[in-house]
């Protein structure tokens, strides 16, 4: 358990099987997102992370008790992510 969240029960969205980071040898890159009822703004974020010359790892994403598309917007985005 990290806080509030129980990392036992997370949403694996897609999993990336390669734990090397980049092939030039850079660490891999995690992500962590809270966010509630922001999907605008959780879209522009992944685009913006889709764009980046050395991609994150993974993204941890938890969705504080929000009740808008916040899941949908994540499994259709085709990143490896972990949602909570």
């Amino acid at each position: 358990m990290v806080g509030n969240v129980d990392l036992n029960h997370a949403h694996i969205v897609s999993e990336n099987t390669s734990h090397a980071g980049s092939a030039d040898g850079t660490p891999g890159i995690t992500i962590a997102i809270s966010t509630r009822n922001r999907t605008k703004y959780l879209r522009q974020t992944l685009e913006s992370l889709r764009r980046q010359s050395v991609p994150p790892f993974e993204i941890l994403i938890q969705n504080d008790g929000g009740s808008d598309e916040t899941f949908e917007l994540v499994e259709s985005s085709g990143l490896n992510i972990r949602y909570f």
